[in-house]
């Protein structure tokens, strides 16, 4: 009924490309790495003002 395309079975990358996927996947792990170190040290910072911030305040 319908034709497989071929050109994704004969598509190889080159080494440069895969060496550009690679230094793309290692900058985005580094990226989220550094993410979550700084959400561990805005949670750290934030720990003091977690009771203060209960929500709803309680009716005085």
């Amino acid at each position: 009924m319908f034709s497989t395309p071929q050109w994704p079975l004969a598509y190889r990358p080159s080494i440069s490309g895969a060496a550009s996927s690679r230094l793309h996947l290692d900058h985005y792990d580094q990226l989220t790495g550094a993410i979550g170190q700084l959400d561990a040290r805005i949670e750290e910072a934030m720990a003091p003002f977690e009771a203060s911030s209960a929500w709803p305040p309680s009716a005085r």
